[in-house]
């Protein structure tokens, strides 16, 4: 796993990210993904069915 992250991080920088670039997307994208997960998504398709509140069990 270390290689691969060690692969990936390598290639953002070569393409000209930024550890803060990198680390913004990776909070933006952790954010939507837990508006997903709550039915609060603005982006299509992700909407809970009427009547669940985001909770399971």
């Amino acid at each position: 796993m270390v290689d691969i992250l060690h692969f990936f991080v390598s290639i953002c920088l070569k393409a000209g990210f930024t550890a803060e670039d990198i680390y913004q997307a990776y909070l933006s994208k952790n954010e939507e993904n837990f508006r997903r997960q709550r039915g609060q998504s603005d982006k299509p398709g992700y909407a809970l069915p009427h009547g669940e509140g985001g909770r399971r069990g």
